[in-house]
């Protein structure tokens, strides 16, 4: 999903970022598509991607042969997803939240969230995915982590450390993921694997992403203004930048 730091609706947090968030936010590497397939996620299959956004989620879901159903309660998110897709008759996009998706009992074989988690009411999340998901269905939670590989990869996450004070307590890195994934699924009851990836931009890609990050400082502040200086000063001699990450997955049921 994307907003103002303090807003306090999660659904909101992106809504001025749509645009930003589908120019700069990575995909996904191209190893995740047989993880998901060995799963289950397949030709024949439907999966709801929860918090889909703008679609980058969707890619890889669709490219397993399944048909994708993107729950998203953002208007700009959805239309991203639905230009991104149109004409692909295995994707549909509906307004919904992942607390309530607006789909029916039983509906779907599996489901995913990507880069979403952190913004759900989990006791809930899980009660309405126990309803949706038909019995032996899997569900698949991924993160796009920057990596700590390269000087240029630690004065990144030193500068978004500087400009963002709660980039901690999100609940999207290190321990509060891991310990929000445990609640989800129960100890032991997942799988966690690692893929290394890469994302190439431009600058003004750079800064795209930078502008999809809502932990960020609020534009037209002064604080979004010392932040756009500080990162020209990081990419001042790079025409491209190369983004590091690794890509964390989380498999398990509910």
């Amino acid at each position: 999903m994307g907003m103002d730091p303090g807003t306090p609706d999660p659904t909101a947090r992106f809504a001025p970022h749509a645009d930003a968030y589908a120019r700069g936010r990575p995909g996904y590497p191209a190893a995740l598509v047989p993880m998901l397939q060995a799963i289950g996620i397949r030709a024949g299959t439907t999966v709801a991607d929860l918090g889909a956004g703008t679609g980058q989620s969707c890619e890889p879901l669709l490219a397993t042969g399944a048909r994708v159903i993107a729950v998203e309660p953002n208007e700009p998110m959805r239309v991203h997803a639905a230009q991104r897709f149109a004409g692909e008759p295995r994707f549909s996009v509906v307004a919904g939240r992942a607390e309530a998706t607006t789909l029916a009992g039983a509906s779907i074989d599996h489901a995913a969230a990507m880069q979403a988690l952190h913004w759900f009411d989990l006791p809930v999340v899980r009660a309405e995915l126990r309803r949706i998901v038909r019995p032996g269905g899997r569900v698949v939670l991924v993160w796009n982590t920057r990596a700590q590989t390269t000087p240029f990869m630690r004065d990144l996450e030193a500068m978004v450390r500087r400009f963002a004070p709660t980039y901690e307590q999100l609940g999207h890195v290190g321990a509060e993921r891991e310990a929000r994934v445990t609640s989800f699924f129960g100890p032991d009851a997942f799988t966690h694997e690692q893929i290394a990836h890469q994302h190439e931009v431009d600058r003004a890609g750079f800064f795209d992403l930078l502008g999809s990050m809502s932990y960020m400082p609020k534009r037209n502040t002064e604080a979004h203004a010392q932040m756009l200086v500080a990162a020209g000063e990081l990419v001042a001699d790079r025409p491209r930048v190369s983004i590091e990450y690794t890509t964390d997955v989380y498999v398990g049921s509910v």
